[in-house]
């Protein structure tokens, strides 16, 4: 049996057995699952995964979670954003630690696991191509930087590109072809030209690389541990983010984004930004979307993070840090439960959305052929397109449903606020 083909019968059956979303259950299977001897590895969020291989090809062998810890845990990001002239509204957050710097991300974390690292980046797609080869050789998988929407394999919708900004790693390329892991079971062959167009269709870090040139005995856990922690509560504060959006950056910004749901007067209300229609539709979509897929594990990846403070917690012996576990389950509970509302599924287009959004995960990860993928997005269009139409909400339940959302949101600002300051405790 492929590893493809047992790891999807085994997150079918732990889907079974604990009545588990796909997303949940399959980053428990990944959890448990033990490492071999392939140099790839399948994954929920793409730079833990990233730093993952990094770490097997060093010859050390850490579970996604624990990796996802010790490179700083969770973040928090939140922005909305609105075209008036297009007519368009869309909404993100975020749920890694220093998720908006992917090159910041991966040196600090391999600086931690005691990993030199080398970054390569150039202007010229044949250069980038010829270094790709030389870092390769010379290092071993490395970490490339590419827009997603531009990946074959994903079946995304075609659009303009250089915006959906995304981390995967090269294991090896020819003259024609190369050999990528993106999250899925299995790793994926594709075409070199098509990788090289997806790296060079980013604005910001275009055709950049980066891979392990040197191995030194990392510190202890407890150290790692400790300074891990101790990122991820500066990165809560927004100690990472621009001085001018650090409120966006912080848990702040949840308890605005609450405010902002039902309120009457602030220019950036949801009631002015997400009309109903096609705006109101894409906020409520990209709502669920990042929480439970995109860059998460699902839950905002407060799961995962709960994942590694009880290994932790068990391998250091300290009751606080599985406390400190326990609340951050209970919090990737809250905002799965805030997804899941934000898609009710009394409202029939809205939970197909939801469907759809499961069901393209699932081909994702598990080897779904491109035309799979692609049908799950044109679906996910059409219905957009008859909401726009005619919006399956009158104007009082779009009120009732943000006033609904915004007490969940206020709920967990108030959860998150409680579990930094645990952070604190632990330190």
């Amino acid at each position: 049996m492929t590893q493809q083909k047992q790891l999807k019968h085994l997150v079918r059956e732990r889907m079974k057995e604990s009545g588990q979303r796909y997303a949940a259950a399959r980053r428990a299977v990944l959890h448990a699952n033990k490492s071999t001897s392939s140099p790839h590895r399948p994954g929920c969020v793409a730079g833990a995964t990233a730093l993952r291989v990094l770490l097997a090809h060093c010859g050390r062998e850490l579970s996604e979670a624990m990796t996802f810890g010790l490179a700083g845990g969770i973040g928090i990001g939140t922005f909305t954003f609105c075209y008036e002239k297009e007519n368009f509204a869309s909404f993100f957050v975020a749920s890694r630690h220093c998720w908006h710097d992917h090159t910041l991300y991966l040196t600090r974390a391999c600086e931690r696991f005691g990993l030199t690292s080398v970054i390569k980046e150039c202007i010229s797609p044949k250069v980038a191509e010829k270094q790709l080869r030389e870092m390769l050789a010379s290092h071993g998988p490395c970490v490339a930087w590419v827009d997603m929407n531009a990946l074959p394999h994903r079946g995304l919708p075609s659009e303009p590109g250089g915006n959906v900004y995304h981390l995967l790693t090269v294991y090896s390329a020819s003259e024609t072809t190369a050999v990528i892991g993106d999250l899925s079971d299995e790793p994926i062959e594709m075409a070199l030209s098509d990788l090289t167009n997806a790296r060079g269709r980013i604005k910001k870090d275009k055709y950049r690389l980066l891979a392990v040139a040197k191995a030194t005995k990392p510190a202890e856990l407890a150290t790692m541990t400790a300074a891990a922690l101790k990122a991820c509560h500066a990165g809560l504060n927004g100690g990472d983010g621009p001085k001018n959006f650090r409120r966006n950056f912080s848990l702040d910004g949840l308890a605005l984004w609450a405010d902002r749901l039902t309120s009457k007067k602030d220019p950036e209300r949801w009631e002015r930004i997400f009309t109903p229609g096609c705006r109101l539709w894409n906020g409520l979509l990209f709502l669920h979307m990042f929480t439970e897929y995109y860059s998460s594990s699902g839950g905002l990846s407060r799961p995962i993070m709960a994942d590694f403070l009880l290994t932790a917690g068990d391998a250091l012996k300290k009751s606080a840090l599985k406390a400190l576990g326990k609340h951050y389950a209970n919090l990737g509970d809250q905002w799965t439960a805030l997804a899941d509302a934000a898609l009710p599924d009394t409202v029939a287009p809205l939970a197909e959305a939801k469907a759809q959004l499961a069901k393209y995960a699932e081909h994702v990860n598990s080897g779904g052929s491109v035309e799979d993928k692609s049908a799950c997005w044109s679906r996910i269009k059409e219905l957009e397109r008859q909401v726009s139409i005619k919006f399956p909400l009158t104007d009082a339940e779009c009120a009732h449903l943000r006033f609904q959302l915004a007490e969940r949101v206020h709920a967990i600002h108030a959860a998150e606020v409680a579990a930094h300051r645990q952070l604190v405790e632990v330190l």
